[in-house]
């Protein structure tokens, strides 16, 4: 388990340690034109933290770090913004291993 989880205020978490930072879930996305993003960035909530400290992160990375996450969230979008998503996931899951591919053909 991580530290912040174990921590049990916030004096004890070493926050210059990245493994001390797990994706919880994803809140919202927004679009945009950020070198190196996939051309998403998803609103972060980090294990062990709250809501004010939510961060927005690069599709790219999380879908390479967290696809099982991700996809839950696509899963919860509906309409015209959901396709873009995904779009935008299944032209860079391309670029990693095929198993992540895999995941989200079915979708």
């Amino acid at each position: 388990m991580n530290a912040c989880i174990e921590a049990t205020t916030p004096e004890e978490i070493d926050y210059m340690d990245p493994a001390n930072y797990a994706v919880e879930q994803y809140t919202s996305h927004k679009v945009t034109n950020k070198k190196g993003t996939g051309g998403f960035e998803l609103r972060t909530r980090w294990k062990g933290f709250t809501e004010k400290d939510d961060t927005y992160e690069p599709l790219v990375h999380q879908l390479e770090d967290n696809p099982t996450i991700l996809k839950s969230y696509i899963n919860t979008i509906v309409g015209a913004e959901a396709e873009k998503l995904l779009a935008a996931v299944k032209r860079l899951a391309a670029l990693l291993p095929e198993t992540t591919v895999q995941m989200f053909e079915m979708s």
